[in-house]
C-alpha cells in the first residue's frame, strides 16, 4: 500500500503557477497527497500511463486551450476513474464551459486564494471517501 492517501499530477506550463500549485495551494489543500507536477503535457500524460493516478489538475491555456481541453479529453477517454480538475484565470462563462464540456469534473478560477484551497480541499476529501471509504483525510 502506498503511503500517501492519494496521487495528484498537477499540469501547468508556466513554472511559477505549476511551483505554486505543487508547493504551496496543493500541499495545503491536500495534506497526505502524493503531488506531481509537469510543465509538459507529453510528460504527465507518460506518467498518467504508468502510475496510478487519482486526480489531475490541469491549466486551460498552455499556451492555447486546446493543450488544457485536449488533456482533458484524453484523461477522461483512458482514465475515465481519474477525476480532473481545470483551473482558468479566464472566468469568462464560455471559458469555464469549455472545461466542463471535456468532461472535467471541476472548472474553478485559478486564483489562488482560500476559497480555491477549500473547493480543492473538498475535492481532496471526496476523493479520499471514495478511495478508502469511511476513513477519511483527518482520520
Amino acid at each position: 500500500m502506498s503511503e500517501f492517501l492519494i496521487t495528484v499530477v498537477a499540469v501547468d506550463n508556466q513554472l511559477l503557477m505549476l511551483t505554486a500549485l505543487t508547493d504551496i495551494y496543493l500541499p495545503q489543500a491536500m495534506p497526505g497527497a502524493e503531488i506531481v507536477g509537469f510543465r509538459d503535457v507529453a510528460d504527465a500524460k507518460d506518467y498518467i500511463r504508468k502510475n496510478r493516478v487519482d486526480l489531475v489538475v490541469t491549466n486551460l491555456w498552455m499556451p492555447e486551450p486546446e493543450i488544457g481541453i485536449g488533456m482533458v479529453k484524453w484523461v477522461k477517454e483512458f482514465f475515465p476513474e481519474v477525476c480532473v480538475s481545470m483551473l482558468t484565470a479566464d472566468e469568462r462563462p464560455e471559458m469555464m464551459k469549455l472545461g466542463s464540456d471535456a468532461g472535467a469534473d471541476y472548472v474553478e478560477e485559478k486564483n489562488y486564494t482560500p476559497e480555491l484551497i477549500a473547493k480543492l480541499n473538498m475535492q481532496y476529501r471526496d476523493l479520499v471517501a471514495s478511495k478508502w471509504g469511511s476513513r477519511r483525510a483527518t482520520d
